[in-house]
């Protein structure tokens, strides 16, 4: 079984939805704008079920995260990024996080990788969420002023609904 209860700060299951969103997500950025996408962040508490051991079908999979929000890519400079680390570092929760890596030093960062390369706070990252949290929701008032908004059409929902067996 999968759950997002299975590690304080990470979880298979999170991380498994983060990727899954983080490759539909920029396959349809990579096609409107040539640009790819640094990192994937949803928040802990969208994560509403487990998954059980076995065949998957789209109805299972839904309950994970069951709500019609729609991906959306959001430009970041490097102080809202730094903003964002420093809201994960403070929650200390199993958010669903892939491509951004931190390591902890007594309640810090004490080092941040984006795609597998230090963090550079002069530099602007695109990462993937969901409108819900680039309006503000969760408390992550860093996405709500990006540098520049893409919102899909595709809903986090119809990810899982492209085919009969999912995983």
């Amino acid at each position: 079984m999968l759950t997002k209860k299975e590690a304080v700060l990470e979880t298979s299951l999170g991380n498994l939805l983060a990727d899954i969103c983080l490759s539909a997500g920029y396959s349809i950025y990579k096609a409107e704008t040539g640009h790819g996408v640094d990192f994937a962040l949803f928040n802990y508490g969208g994560l509403r079920a487990s998954l059980n051991e076995g065949t998957s079908r789209v109805k299972d999979v839904f309950q994970l995260m069951p709500f019609e929000n729609r991906l959306v890519v959001v430009e970041l400079n490097g102080k809202q990024v730094g903003d964002l680390i420093d809201f994960l570092v403070r929650q200390k929760k199993a958010h669903l996080i892939t491509g951004l890596r931190l390591e902890l030093a007594r309640d810090n960062f004490s080092k941040a990788e984006i795609r597998e390369e230090r963090f550079d706070p002069k530099k602007n990252y695109y990462v993937i969420t969901h409108d819900y949290l680039q309006h503000g929701g969760n408390n992550m008032s860093f996405f709500t002023k990006p540098l520049q908004l893409f919102v899909s059409d595709l809903k986090v929902e119809e990810i899982f609904q492209q085919k009969e067996e999912v995983l």
